[in-house]
């Protein structure tokens, strides 16, 4: 399984959500909220390094 790290000072959780519900029909994404970052989980079958650059890129 895929995953990224986002520090929260530098992202919103609002934005991350608006941006998992964009990719939704694209790939199924979990976020897990932890102590001084947010953790973007992508699904097995999903697993592409490119879906979650393009994530970044869209939380920007």
């Amino acid at each position: 399984m895929e995953s990224i790290k986002l520090n929260k000072k530098f992202y919103s959780k609002e934005k991350i959500k608006k941006v998992i519900e964009q990719f939704k029909n694209h790939a199924k994404l979990e976020l897990i909220e932890e102590k001084s970052h947010f953790l973007i989980k992508l699904d097995e079958k999903d697993s592409n390094m490119t879906i979650l650059k393009e994530f970044v890129n869209q939380c920007i």
